[in-house]
């Protein structure tokens, strides 16, 4: 009964191209950001190496 249930929820998200549980689960409190970063700004978080600096600043 239970995996009945389940086949035909995955059934219709895959005819409808909805999610359910992806909305429900994005809805919640403690899977926001406080806000959304730019590409420049996430570009910018990531760590470089010294050897990459140099590299840099020769060309």
């Amino acid at each position: 009964m239970l995996a009945g249930a389940i086949g035909t929820g995955l059934t219709f998200s895959a005819a409808t191209n909805t999610c359910a549980m992806g909305q429900a689960i994005s809805a919640m409190p403690w899977n926001k950001a406080t806000n959304e970063p730019t590409r420049e700004s996430a570009i910018l978080r990531f760590p470089v190496s010294s050897d990459m600096q140099v590299q840099g600043k020769a060309s």
